[in-house]
């Protein structure tokens, strides 16, 4: 028996010396082949992962930009700007613009163009964060010859379409220090033709710079020919732009028509992707993790080698001495103990509190089974011996039980959880645990089955309890503490943020920590304490503050716990901003009440029908109508019918859009009488009612009809002046221009009228200058313009001819209008006229004031030829 023990003890310390070895090599070829590849197959996975979230953070960005250019587009004063382009239009346009800089604080410029590539208004900005300002009128630039300009031309109208991803270029030279770009542009259309275009330019250094963040990895963003944008070693970004250039060519020579050609590259070392974005030239996206990570690693799994090695070989050692001495002894005793534990394994067989079973792996029968599983299942002896493992199964099919007995011979073992069906139907949570073992030659599964239908029905309610818990906790506005004697026991993490403490700061603090002084600590605690020790429960508003001194006002609720009159439960909401908003909604709703009473404008509350609901005292005054009088009517039914429908078209803007800034209508008031007034009208709050501001600006119109008169017309004669007769010569030759025919420029000039003027006076002579100036113009046809340029002189536009000789007879008919007898009083006074006349168009090109010279000219030749004629300029 010695002789048996010394044979095992040698055999024992030589297989842990072999297997100390070969557990050795396997661990490390294991930890280099399959953990190694799975740390970089990790870091691949985790960098695809990456690419995608960059991918999403860009096109969000973009998205951004693209919403921006549409909101400018379909503004009102975007619209207002493109058809009115007065100064009102531009303001607003400004002022929308200014809105939209200081919002996005990464915008460079932004800028309308018009269809011929000139800049009708820009707002720039230095550098990303400063403040917006406007470029003045004189400095706005000729943008015809960029290529975005160009470009939009071809691109679809009404659609954001971005350029590519490229560095500021400011007098043909790239702006140095280097300013990243990118351009967003919306083509406009008006009539189905390109009519400008609204275009954003971006800084684009720290988006870069958020976008290309991470700290495992080195990244690299490039476009469709291979030359980086952003470089995590600065010296070879925008590669383009370096003299040499730089192409990623040289970094990755072998794999760079991959990452150029294709939709994702995954590499040993790194990853590449074409980011699905529609900016011009492409952008890809390349990431490897650092140098430094992969150095670091290294180093650390040599370390480890060493470290298993020294272990494995001390413990085996350790191992071998302590089990030659022992395993002598055990393998005397093992054989003696070997029948007793035969005998404890039946008893605990039988006895055991799990159902306990013998499988035939190659049936699924069951062989052998202890009471317990009789019990647990309800089934006799007879009829359990008869039924298969398939038969108990709820979910698993004939494929995953079989499966499953794979892996239990692979490992020699398993546990796991599944449900079982009793005889009578019933579904039971059954923990299993199954190993091989082998009796008279033969393999078995050997198997107990623990009942833990109880336990699952616990965790899962158990599980959902502590995820609303959990959630509860969470609250983002909500603060939770146990108190005890005003002391706080415990408090969530909201709390201490709420009060600006360091999460469990206020643990084991005295409530008074969070009240200004003395009396309102004992104030607020008498209050609540009396309310608890009654109701148990007590709600209230308290007035607190911060760790900073900052005041805060919080809705609380304390629950008293039953086993102790000083002990409580509470929450805590924050209600500053409520408080501070209803107190600023109270102070405009003062202020409000004020200025509706002391307006001098109209204010009107209507309903969406433009029924009268309230008005002010000079809304009342404005129209004549008492109070009563105006709440039985409409707005719309005091429109003048020459406005009515221009009047239900802004409601109905209002309706859509909540505003109309300006809205200018006639209204018949009380009696019947007239005013012009300007209106304002905004959607309110509740979107029910309109609030319209009223101005009479009547006497406003009169007067600007009075000044457009002064400003055009002569204020003797009633005739067009020098600035109407430009302007409607002008449109006379754009009228020939278009339509061809000809048209005739005369120039009049009074023969006699001096004489006239200096022997019967100034009053006499303007006499003679309305009768003779009603006689010529008679003497026009309706589509010929006469005007006066001032003394005795007069300049006629005979229009529209289809050949010259039209004009023959008027002018006849002018030299005899002149030449009539004018009777004023007793006086019989007579003039006559010098007229000298040019055509247009002639050979060489002309304009308006050289055409007036020509005539001039002719019309001294006629004076010098005998006056009372007239003479035809000779080019």
């Amino acid at each position: 028996m010695i002789q048996s023990a010394n044979k095992v003890n040698k055999k024992v310390s030589l297989i842990f010396i072999i297997f100390a070895i070969a557990l050795i090599f396997s661990f490390i070829s294991l930890e280099n082949l399959f953990l190694g590849n799975q740390a970089n197959k990790i870091s691949l996975e985790n960098a695809v992962k990456k690419t995608k979230e960059r991918e999403l953070f860009f096109k969000n960005f973009l998205d951004h930009a693209s919403n921006t250019l549409h909101t400018v587009r379909k503004s009102r004063a975007f619209n207002e700007f493109l058809t009115q382009q007065n100064g009102e239009a531009i303001e607003d346009m400004k002022d929308m613009f200014k809105i939209i800089a200081k919002d996005d604080l990464s915008l460079m410029q932004l800028r309308y163009i018009d269809k011929e590539g000139y800049e009708r208004i820009r707002i720039d900005r230095e550098k990303e964060n400063s403040e917006p300002f406007f470029i003045h009128q004189a400095d706005l630039q000729n943008k015809s010859n960029r290529y975005y300009f160009f470009d939009s031309k071809n691109k679809p109208l009404e659609k954001v379409w971005f350029s590519a991803l490229d560095l500021n270029i400011e007098h043909k030279k790239v702006e140095i220090p280097y300013k990243p770009t990118l351009r967003a542009v919306l083509p406009i259309e008006k009539n189905g033709h390109f009519d400008g275009i609204l275009i954003i330019n971006y800084f684009m250094k720290g988006f870069l710079q958020r976008f290309l963040n991470a700290p495992l990895y080195d990244m690299i963003l490039i476009n469709d020919q291979g030359y980086p944008l952003s470089h995590y070693d600065n010296s070879k970004s925008w590669g383009f732009y370096r003299h040499p250039k730089y192409n990623i060519k040289s970094d990755f020579a072998n794999s760079a028509d991959k990452i150029l050609s294709g939709s994702i590259t995954i590499h040993e070392n790194f990853i590449s992707k074409r980011l699905d974005l529609p900016i011009k030239d492409g952008l890809i996206l390349i990431m490897q993790l650092k140098h430094k990570y992969q150095q670091d690693t290294s180093e650390q799994r040599s370390t480890l080698y060493l470290f298993i090695v020294l272990i494995v070989f001390f413990l085996a050692a350790i191992t071998s001495v302590f089990l030659s001495s022992s395993v002598g002894k055990l393998y005397n005793e093992l054989n003696k103990k070997l029948e007793k534990s035969q005998l404890k394994f039946f008893t605990l067989f039988k006895e055991s509190l799990d159902a306990i079973v013998l499988i035939d792996p190659a049936t699924q029968k069951f062989i052998e089974f202890n009471q317990k599983t009789l019990d647990m299942y309800g089934y006799t002896k007879e009829e359990f011996k008869n039924i298969t493992v398939r038969d108990l199964e709820v979910n698993d099919t004939d494929d995953e039980i079989k499966k499953r007995q794979e892996r239990i011979f692979e490992k020699g073992w398993n546990t796991f959880v599944t449900k079982h069906r009793t005889k009578n139907g019933l579904e039971k949570d059954v923990n299993v645990n199954a190993v091989t073992i082998m009796l008279d030659g033969m393999t078995y599964l050997y198997g107990t089955f623990h009942d833990i239908t109880k336990e699952k029905k616990y965790e899962r309610s158990l599980k959902k309890l502590l995820n609303q818990q959990e959630a509860l906790m969470q609250i983002k506005t909500t603060g939770f503490v146990h108190l005890k004697n005003r002391r706080f026991l415990w408090t969530n993490e909201i709390f201490d943020e709420m009060f600006g403490y360091a999460k469990g700061e206020l643990q084991g603090k005295d409530a008074r920590i969070i009240y200004a002084d003395e009396q309102t600590y004992l104030e607020y605690g008498k209050e609540a304490y009396e309310t608890l020790a009654e109701a148990g429960v007590y709600t209230g508003e308290i007035e607190c503050v911060k760790k900073d001194s900052t005041p805060i006002v919080l809705r609380v609720s304390l629950t008293a716990l039953k086993h102790s009159d000083s002990e409580a439960l509470g929450v805590f909401i924050d209600i500053t901003k409520e408080k501070e908003q209803q107190k600023l909604i109270n102070s405009q709703k003062d202020e409000l009440e004020a200025i509706f009473s002391v307006s001098k404008d109209g204010i009107a509350i209507l309903d969406l029908q433009t029924n009268f609901l309230d008005c002010n005292k000079a809304y009342l005054e404005m129209t004549g109508f008492t109070k009563e009088e105006l709440l039985s009517k409409s707005c719309l039914e005091l429109t003048a019918p020459e406005d009515y429908e221009h009047a239900l078209e802004a409601v109905e803007i209002v309706k859509k859009e909540g505003y109309l800034k300006s809205f200018n209508k006639t209204c018949i008031v009380k009696n019947g009488k007239k005013l012009f007034v300007n209106m304002s009208i905004s959607m309110m709050p509740d979107n029910k009612r309109l609030l319209v501001t009223t101005k009479d600006i009547t006497e406003m119109k009169k007067y600007e009809k009075e000044l457009e008169f002064i400003a055009h017309y002569d204020s003797l004669t009633g005739l067009p002046n020098r600035i109407l007769k430009s302007d409607r010569l002008n449109q006379a030759m754009l009228h020939v221009q278009r339509n061809g025919g000809y048209l005739a420029v005369v120039y009049l000039d009074l023969d006699g009228f001096k004489e006239i003027n200096d022997t019967y006076g100034h009053e006499i002579g303007d006499k003679v200058l309305i009768e003779v100036s009603k006689r010529m113009k008679f003497a026009l046809r309706n589509e010929d313009t006469l005007s006066r340029l001032g003394g005795d002189e007069f300049v006629a536009i005979i229009a529209d001819m289809n050949d010259r000789s039209v004009a023959s007879p008027v002018l006849e008919r002018l030299l005899n209008a002149a030449n009539e007898p004018i009777l004023i009083g007793k006086l019989d006074l007579q003039v006559s006229a010098s007229i000298g006349v040019t055509f247009y168009p002639q050979d060489s090109e002309l304009d308006g004031d050289q055409l007036i010279r020509q005539a001039d000219q002719a019309m001294y030749v006629a004076k010098q030829a005998g006056k009372n004629r007239y003479y035809i300029f000779n080019s």
